[in-house]
């Protein structure tokens, strides 16, 4: 359940009610009189310029009053399409501080502020990853986690996000929007910033190109750990793209995420996920290890959450960066909250495993599918010795049925012959077709998940 909005702030003391009704009349004249347009006047006049948690507060207001579900009807400019609450109040914001020098400075230096008193690197590198605890350390944790209060940490930009969206659902409100004005806010805001100060977006720069050097040294450990190297023997220590991996990056580093390192990247990191296929078709050779395939899901993730971060670093300043980084953050705050559920990692660990014994399965039914003619014609045969052997046993279980034998020696006849007739069938190669379904069903799945085509096979 998601807790209350913060409301905003009173209006300070100095400020008449002669003020307000122009600030109204001038960005509202459709509607002066309409809260909307009253509440971010308030808001605007009483940016904290003081104090870490201050500012925060004031950043959890102002997203409240973006949220108001309230409809904002005669917020737009005559010419402008209505739209929704978020994005008309989002325009007004723009429409006040791009007017407003006055408005416009304030907001400006707190947003500087508190980038600079936060940090993103936990946030873009860790957040939704699993912490390398292994499955049993995870659920513990989870577990600690839950029933123990964490410590407050107001200088990371994860907490400050779940802070201004307590609940999942948050994050399709956040996808859905618009890049366009969020691109001429934050253009807006980066103004009058002087080294060396770091503007905004410089600091958010950063810690994404920071987050992928984290990243890359933790995958690729995991990466070239023994129990991984074994199980994938057709790739060499030196030739592991995991190895690459860290390299690559070391070099995106070097080269402040220039746009050919990052597609170097994106190479390496196709590399690594087909050694990951490679380990996982090998799971059931070597045994299949619940902190492997926690390992394995934790590899699987982190390759993609690099590749989208390298999506953010790749495009042009501007709206596509903002199309993409919106992208990136509401899987961030989908993830972030899926990291509290103690459900949600045993679902997906338990998912995963049973994946694996489905394709066991599959394996051992594979010899019941058939391609070639002269293979469909051995499964006859086969079918055929399987069914004659049936019918003796059934002819065998109604005789014995008829000897009157007392209960114990009547079952013990029953299951000699059953044993015996299972012990022919493995003797002559012949096939029972009540096996069939549930073996091949597997297989023909496996087949269809690879892009295997169906053309010409028998069952």
């Amino acid at each position: 359940m998601s807790r209350p909005l913060p409301q905003p702030v009173p209006m300070r003391e100095g400020r008449s009610s002669r003020e307000v009704d122009a600030f109204c009349v001038q960005f509202a004249p459709r509607a002066p009189g309409h809260p909307a347009v009253r509440d971010l006047q308030h808001l605007l006049a009483d940016v904290p310029t003081e104090g870490l948690e201050a500012r925060l507060e004031w950043v959890e207001r102002c997203v409240a009053w973006l949220r108001d579900p309230q409809p904002a009807l005669g917020l737009m400019e005559p010419a402008e399409p209505e739209a929704p609450a978020a994005v008309t109040r989002l325009a007004l914001l723009l429409r006040v501080l791009e007017a407003r020098a006055s408005a416009r400075e304030p907001v400006a230096a707190l947003v500087r502020e508190v980038m600079a008193a936060t940090s993103g690197l936990k946030l873009f590198s860790q957040v939704g990853l699993p912490a390398g605890l292994g499955f049993f350390g995870e659920v513990s944790d989870r577990l600690a986690r839950r029933l123990l209060p964490s410590p407050p940490e107001d200088h990371q930009l994860s907490e400050l996000l779940l802070r201004l969206f307590p609940v999942p659902e948050d994050a399709d409100w956040l996808e859905g929007l618009p890049p366009e004005p969020l691109a001429r806010l934050s253009a807006l805001l980066q103004g009058g910033t002087q080294p060396p100060v770091r503007a905004p977006a410089q600091v958010v720069r950063a810690s994404l190109v920071d987050a992928l050097g984290l990243l890359a040294v933790q995958t690729a450990a995991l990466g070239l750990t023994e129990d991984v190297r074994e199980r994938c023997p057709e790739v060499s220590f030196r030739a592991s793209p995991f190895l690459k991996l860290r390299r690559v990056c070391e070099g995106v580093l070097a080269r402040d995420a220039a746009p050919d390192s990052l597609r170097e990247l994106g190479d390496v990191v196709e590399e690594c996920r087909q050694v990951v296929a490679i380990v996982s078709s090998h799971l059931e050779q070597y045994g299949v290890s619940v902190d492997l395939v926690y390992r394995l899901e934790r590899i699987r993730r982190s390759l993609e959450r690099m590749e989208a971060i390298a999506r953010v670093l790749g495009v042009a300043p501007g709206e596509a960066r903002w199309r993409e980084g919106l992208v990136l953050v509401a899987d961030l705050l989908r993830r972030a909250h899926t990291d509290r559920s103690v459900r949600a990692v045993v679902a997906s660990n338990a998912r995963l495993l049973a994946r694996k014994v489905i394709e066991r399965a599959g394996h051992s039914g594979e010899h019941y599918i058939t391609t070639t003619r002269a293979e469909y014609h051995h499964m006859v045969h086969s079918a055929a010795g399987g069914g004659l052997i049936t019918a003796v046993t059934a002819i065998l279980k109604l005789y014995a049925a008829t000897l009157a034998l007392a209960p114990f020696f009547y079952g013990l006849a029953l299951a000699g012959t059953y044993v015996g007739s299972f012990l022919m069938m493995q003797v002559t190669g012949s096939t029972l077709a009540t096996k069939q379904p549930s073996m091949t069903a597997a297989a023909l799945g496996s087949a269809i998940g690879q892009g295997g085509r169906a053309d010409g096979c028998r069952t």
